[in-house]
């Protein structure tokens, strides 16, 4: 997404609405943030387990993100009571990559992922970076992603626009892609397999 075109959709102004000024937040570059603590580790490893399935983030896996050398700040939310959310995001001084979100599943279905995205695009805008990546649009669980506005995506020989074709390309992908990886991970060591 390029930013400097970047404007709030009525979808996105429902969702800040919903949220702003209800967290407290915190932007940690990855070296000075405590990553090895049991309690941050139990708290995103059990979102992935309880949102997505025990096999897509098993410790091993999480560990090796964590390690990577990719990530370079882990944004923290909080309501002063306890952590809410959990978001990585790799970053340099053209672009933020919203990586990886983990949050209290409580919230689940008033859409504060949305709102963590959001929240990550405006402090990238606010930054003055050049592009926000909000990752790939497969199969029907990503299609909250085409909420924003001035969305592009790469078709392989150029960045287009047409949010209707990747709505379309999104809800098509769902039976050949998502179940395919699915099937793909149970086979690969870093996902739970063998």
């Amino acid at each position: 997404m390029p930013l400097e075109s970047f404007l709030l959709s009525s979808e996105n102004r429902r969702i800040a609405k919903k949220f702003d000024d209800s967290f407290k937040t915190t932007v940690t570059p990855i070296d000075k943030f405590d990553h090895t603590r049991h309690s941050f580790i139990s708290f995103c490893i059990n979102y992935f387990k309880q949102r997505h399935g025990p096999n897509v983030m098993p410790a091993e896996r999480f560990k090796t993100i964590l390690n990577s050398n990719l990530i370079s700040h882990i944004v923290s939310y909080s309501n002063g009571v306890g952590p809410l959310a959990y978001v990585f995001e790799v970053s340099d001084s053209n672009m933020s990559h919203f990586w990886f979100s983990f949050y209290d599943l409580s919230l689940v279905h008033q859409s504060l992922g949305m709102w963590l995205m959001l929240d990550s695009a405006r402090r990238a805008k606010d930054r003055k970076l050049k592009h926000f990546y909000i990752g790939t649009v497969y199969g029907q669980k990503a299609l909250y992603k085409t909420a924003f506005k001035n969305l592009e995506y790469w078709d392989g020989h150029q960045w287009l626009a047409d949010i209707k074709k990747i709505k379309h390309l999104g809800r098509k992908d769902n039976d050949r892609t998502t179940g395919l990886t699915d099937l793909w991970k149970k086979e690969q060591k870093l996902f739970g397999g063998l």
